[in-house]
């Protein structure tokens, strides 16, 4: 499960705007996150009544602009928590993904081992039968 504080913290979100003019664009994004340079570095939309509009959801996407749409609800004690409902985050999913891969290879590796290295020396084995195989054709 990834939190919403994930997604905030990667982009170094330090404070927001409310209603604010997403740049190079007519549209305005419900809260712009800025970092602790003011740079505005994350995009929110609010699904209360209804989606965002196709084109302001196209321009964010067409100008690799980090944006979450977000359906507030009610959970079982009465706060308010958050579901994601649409989504570009591509920096945070690569970032996240090598972070998935690498823990799979240090958990993974240790325990096959021993089948990886018998597949590899019979993939040599096989490449270097198949050169002289090749050399013997040559010659």
């Amino acid at each position: 499960m990834i939190h919403l504080y994930e997604i905030i913290s990667f982009y170094d979100v330090m404070n927001a705007v409310p209603e604010t003019a997403i740049p190079g664009s007519q549209y305005k994004a419900d809260i712009i996150g800025l970092d602790k340079d003011d740079n505005k570095v994350l995009f929110f939309e609010i699904y209360v009544s209804h989606e965002s509009e196709n084109e302001k959801i196209e321009f964010l996407e067409s100008n690799q602009l980090p944006y979450l749409e977000l359906i507030p609800f009610h959970d079982e004690n009465e706060e308010i928590q958050f579901s994601f409902h649409s989504y570009y985050l591509q920096q945070f999913f690569e970032q996240y993904k090598e972070k998935v891969d690498s823990t799979m290879i240090e958990h993974l590796y240790p325990m096959y081992k021993e089948e990886l290295l018998k597949k590899a020396e019979r993939y040599f084995d096989e490449n270097e039968i198949l050169k002289l195989k090749i050399l013997a054709v040559l010659l």
